[in-house]
């Protein structure tokens, strides 16, 4: 085994990794589940003066833990594995995940060995590996050991924060954390199912291409959705009429009592030639035409997609909150016009006349006639779709879904043929011209299939982020943050382009040489030149 010598918080590394543990050690760790392992070792690090945030329960992504002290960000992934020896592939994925999110470095810990390709890796790459005699190091150094039998201990928990006064609006933006994962900032949710169902939780704004999490701090209230606040303007506007009906009533009474009683009491103060006649008024003001415009066309909220048709020039985004799908002119960037789609929409795009948009809340894609704006075919989605790709020519359509998973659909038929997996948090594109499907996952590794055969041509790393193609010009632009980069898929260069929003998808305009980017915190979609 492997590690780095003279890291902070961690035991040497045992001499040999092939060296059986002692019988009471090795016993106690196969005695407890995943759940408790990853709890003792989170547990040992705690004692030795590390904050530890645990990534969401069960989601085996590549993070288990992410140890933080001081300036340290470290990514621990947690494998009590029943065939007891750790592979290669793993150290790359956590190494991946590390070069990804710019961590401080990694650990891979296990309750069994490391193969010699593991180990090796581990050497090049900076990757701490901890085996099972390690592990029973580590707990004994930070006082967490117990034998067989005895009762679980409570291990310490941080420093304890006394809790404050609960808050009932809106976090401000210093209480906003980062994400533990990718220092993204986070966005509060509600936990729906589960055995935290109700619960509030700090989730990844990049989600689902960021999957952290951390846990609400005692007091923390989400805000208030739109409609609650609609709700509560209407109360306030109900409140001050009735206030205002309350004080001006009885003036406006007095006021007419005492104008009557004037005109009973002196009748010649009014001529009766100022009475208007009872008889309709005719001409323009009494028209009843109801052909004036009620409203403004405005952006849809929360764009968590875009696409680009080149031959109308015209952008298309899904806007999550909204519910519908906003059509931008892209010569003059205005709105256009606004689709009301089925669910909650994340991914879109668009062939001729048909636009295709996921509904996440549905797991289904569905295919709207942009003339019409009705549903024409429904494709059957699987959990959690995030984005979509389409190679018209060979009449495919590409669905991605959270867990990495690409299904392959027939345009024609709607009949699903494959599925290929790239891991989670997976963007896709398609190169028209070479008929190439590309897949990013949250680790920045570029995968290139056959659209037809879904053949695997190759790997790459490009760095994680939503992904659109230059067919003609063969490049790859990656939207990741403030950032757009630009990857020669011929040479295996790249070049940063810097953006004015956070970008989160990204379509690109091959005739034009133009990329749109859509941001879904300000909902705002902007143009950048590719010359």
């Amino acid at each position: 085994m492997s590690e780095q010598a003279g890291s902070p918080g961690s035991p040497q590394p045992h001499a040999n990794p092939t060296t059986s543990p002692n019988s009471l050690g090795q016993d106690w760790l196969r005695q407890l589940d995943w759940r408790q392992f990853e709890d003792l070792v989170g547990s040992a690090y705690r004692l030795q003066g590390y904050a530890v945030l645990p990534t969401s329960p069960g989601a085996d992504g590549g993070i288990d833990l992410i140890l933080t002290r001081g300036s340290e960000r470290i990514f621990v992934q947690c494998k009590h594995w029943k065939e007891w020896q750790v592979g290669a592939p793993v150290i790359r994925e956590l190494f991946g995940l590390v070069a990804a999110n710019r961590a401080t470095r990694g650990i891979v810990v296990t309750s069994g060995t490391f193969s010699r390709e593991a180990i090796e890796f581990g050497r090049q790459t900076g990757t701490e590996l901890l085996d099972g005699p390690a592990v029973m190091a580590l707990v004994a150094s930070g006082n967490a050991y117990r034998p067989v039998g005895a009762p679980r201990p409570d291990f310490p928990s941080p420093a304890f924060t006394p809790p404050t006064a609960p808050s009932f609006g809106p976090p401000t933006p210093r209480s906003v954390p980062s994400c533990p994962v990718c220092l993204s900032p986070m966005v509060l949710h509600k936990a729906r199912r589960g055995p935290h169902a109700g619960s509030l939780f700090w989730g990844c704004g990049r989600y689902p291409g960021c999957r952290g999490t951390r846990e609400a701090a005692a007091g923390t209230a989400l805000p208030p959705t739109p409609r609650q606040v609609a709700r509560e303007r209407k109360r306030r506007r109900s409140l001050i009429v009735a206030l205002a009906a309350l004080v001006i009533g009885p003036i406006l009474f007095l006021t007419s009592t005492a104008f009557a009683m004037h005109a009973i009491t002196h009748p010649a103060s009014f001529p009766t030639s100022r009475i208007l006649p009872s008889t309709p008024v005719a001409g323009p003001a009494a028209s009843t035409s109801t052909n004036t415009p009620t409203g403004t066309l405005r952006m849809g909220e929360q764009p968590m997609d875009v696409a680009v048709d080149t031959k109308s020039k015209r952008l298309y985004t899904a806007n999550y909150v909204s519910g519908d799908a906003t059509v931008i002119d892209a010569a003059s960037m205005s709105v256009l016009d606004t689709i009301d789609v089925p669910g909650k929409p994340v991914g879109i795009a668009v062939s001729g006349n048909t636009l295709y948009v996921a509904d996440r809340a549905g797991k289904k894609v569905y295919a709207i006639n942009l003339k019409t704006h009705k549903t024409t075919a429904t494709f059957a989605a699987g959990r959690g779709p995030s984005d979509l790709a389409l190679d018209a020519e060979a009449g495919r359509l590409f669905i991605a879904h959270e867990d990495g998973s690409v299904w392959t659909y027939s345009l024609s038929s709607g009949r699903r043929l494959s599925k290929v997996d790239a891991y989670p948090g997976v963007s896709i594109a398609v190169d028209t011209a070479e008929h190439k499907l590309y897949a990013v996952n949250v680790s920045g590794v570029l995968y290139t299939f056959r659209t037809r055969t879904l053949q695997r041509v190759s790997v790459a790393f490009v760095g994680a982020g939503a992904i659109a193609t230059d067919s003609k010009r063969q490049r790859l632009y990656v939207a990741h943050g403030q950032q757009l980069r630009e990857y020669n898929v011929l040479t295996g260069t790249s070049q940063p382009i810097e953006l004015d929003i956070d970008a989160q998808s990204v379509a690109v305009d091959p005739t034009t040489r133009t990329a749109y980017v859509a941001d879904p915190d300000t909902n705002a979609v902007r143009a950048v030149s590719l010359k």
